[in-house]
Formats: C-alpha cells, structure tokens, sequence
C-alpha cells in the first residue's frame, strides 16, 4: 500500500473517528449533565420518557451524512463537512445548556447562567433561539455536501485543524448572541439610563435608586388620595379578604418584564364609600385633574385598558407629562352577611417603565 493510499485511511482522519462517538453519546451525555446540574424543570422528566425513541433518533440522523459519504467512496471527512457537524453539535449543546427550566410557577436559570452570573436572560433566549436554527440548517447543508463531494484529492481533516474547531465554533455562536445581547444593552428606558449601565450594577447602589423610585411614585399618589378623602366621604373597612388584599398590594412589587429586564413602581391606594359610583365620578376626575395629571389614551400608555371590578363601576386612565400612569376606579361592591353594600375607590399609580438593576434581576 503506497504512502498517500494509507494518508486517505480512516483511521488517519480523526474526525471520521470521533463522529460515531459524538453521534451517539452527545445527545446522551447532554440530557444526564441536565439531570445532575440541578437547574432543569420539568422538561427534563420529558427527556427522560423520550429519550428511548430521541436519542437512537438522533444518533441515526447525525450519522446519515457520514453513512452517504461513505456509501459515495468518501474515507476521510471533508473539511466543510466536518465543521458543519460541529456547528450542529454544538448548536444542539448550547441549546440545552442555556435553555430555562421549566417549573410550574415560572422558570428557573439555565445552565449557563446557573455557571455564569454574568449572563442575563435575554442571552439565553438568543442562545436557544440562535443555536437550534443554527444546528438544523448546518446539518441540512452537512446532508447536501454529503450528497454533492465527489471522493477525489480531498485531503483528509487532521487532528491539528479538528481539534482548532472545538473551541472556534461554539465561540461564534456565543460572539453572535453578545454581539446582539450588546446592541440591544444600549437601548434607554425613562430614566435615560442604558440598559448597559444598570445590568451589573453595585447592589447598594441599585437599592437606593430603587428607593428613590417607590419614594417618587408614592409623592404623586399622596396629594391625590388626600384630595379625594377630603371630597368624598369613607366608610370603615370591613371586610377581612380585603383588607388582605390591600395589604398584598401595598407592598411596592417592581412588576417585571418579560424577560426579567424591566419593571415598573406599583403604588396603591384605596378607600370604601357609601357613595355609587356614578356620583362620585365627577369628583374623582375634578381631583385628580387638579393635580396635573391628564386623560390619558390607551395607545399613549402601555397596560390593559381601563376596566373597573363588576358591572356598576367607573374606571378611567390618567397620565402626567414624567410618563406616570395612574388608573382611577370606582366600583359597587354587593352586600354580604357581614357588609352593606358600598363602592371601593381605588388609585393605581405605575411608574414608567425602567431597566431592572443587576443584582435584583431574576
């Protein structure tokens, strides 16, 4: 056998050696990391359960190029094939890694996030949107290649450029999902600041500008709930499950955004009268008018429209010109055993919306 007939052997390719062995123990290897790390839901109960018909299905569907190549004369792996295997394992990885845990009163972090504190949650989103799309059309093209290479003067991928690979390929997923995480880190919230700057700020920094900001919103709650305990008359509060209710709301919670990125002030104040609803309206939107605010548009705020509680209510939306909403309503409470019947006010500030600093972040 001549020398360049034994260059062209499988066992010189490493790749064409390690591709049976990546095939069918990554898909294992990832579900039983997910299963120890601590950091998955409920999702992985359902690896689990599938994992005998998806990972023989896997391992068939990652080995299907290297069957065609081998079935056309190929004995080595072609250089663009293989990195397209690469982008798909680790598409398949990155994935799983920085996928959320799925719980049944939210999400937990992922894997990576769970290592790397740095790690925000929009990252992981882009992760798991980037590198699933990444792997399944990388493995498409690995397919068509596999059909169109003609075995001839390929040379076959050595040990040198393989192993340059592993670290080359999962670090440009991860400058890709940085470079938009980057992009989008720039935006401004009400306050002016930069996502950016606030993601990883000092924690007592972040609690006095959280501070601030409850101080802020309660400022423009007080002369409006004077101004209407002055106008109209009050009742006591009787009603035990509401009084819990009220003290459940009166606590300050930062609403957050989707991501856990964003949050609002919610300040809450409310008062039971005799009065209906229907009298009392005129007044309410009298008061509050004379405190600067506004009638505010639904598409000028963000929020659901204003809806009051029951059928006989009164409900209507306020804005001010620092972009502070506050939501007005009045509504007829029926009578019970222990109650009469009477109508609750209620006022509902919400501050603009502003980017959740670093270490309250979820």
């Amino acid at each position: 056998m001549s020398t360049g007939e034994t260059a062209t052997r499988p066992a010189r390719d490493v790749f064409w050696k390690a591709w049976p062995w990546i095939a069918w123990f990554l898909p294992a290897a990832l579900i039983v990391i997910k299963l120890t790390s601590g950091t998955g839901g409920w999702e992985v109960a359902f690896y689990i359960l599938l994992s005998p018909v998806v990972l023989p299905a896997l391992g068939l569907l990652f080995m299907t190029p290297r069957f065609i190549l081998r079935k056309r004369g190929h004995t080595f792996t072609p250089l663009t094939i293989a990195i397209l295997m690469m982008v798909t394992w680790t598409g398949l990885a990155l994935s799983i890694i920085a996928a959320r845990g799925i719980g049944d009163s939210g999400s937990s972090d992922s894997l990576l996030r769970d290592v790397f504190s740095i790690v925000t949650r929009r990252f992981e989103l882009l992760l798991t949107i980037v590198s699933p799309l990444a792997a399944l059309f990388a493995y498409i093209a690995a397919v068509i290649c596999a059909f169109s290479f003609r075995p001839r003067s390929e040379r076959p991928v050595r040990a040198a450029r393989w192993w340059i690979a592993i670290p080359a390929v999962p670090l440009a997923f991860v400058l890709l999902a940085g470079g938009i995480e980057l992009v989008l880190l720039q935006a401004r919230d009400a306050a002016g600041d930069r996502e950016i700057d606030v993601v990883w700020m000092d924690p007592v920094e972040a609690d006095r500008l959280f501070g601030e900001r409850i101080a802020e919103t309660q400022n423009l709650l007080a002369p409006v709930s004077t101004a209407i305990a002055e106008n109209v008359s009050s009742i006591p509060e009787v009603i035990d499950e509401y009084e819990e209710y009220q003290r459940r709301r009166d606590g300050n919670e930062a609403y957050r955004g989707r991501d856990g990125s964003q949050y609002t002030v919610d300040v809450m104040w409310t008062q039971l009268t005799d009065e209906s609803p229907e009298d009392i309206a005129p007044t309410l939107q009298r008061v509050v008018e004379e405190q600067a605010w506004r009638p505010a548009h639904f598409e000028d705020t963000y929020g659901p429209p204003c809806r009051g509680w029951g059928s006989e209510s009164v409900c209507f939306t306020m804005q001010n010109e620092a972009g502070y909403r506050m939501v007005v309503r009045a509504s007829t409470v029926e009578a019970t055993e222990t109650a009469p019947s009477h109508t609750r006010i209620s006022v509902d500030v919400n501050s603009p919306v502003y980017w959740l600093e670093g270490p309250r972040r979820v």
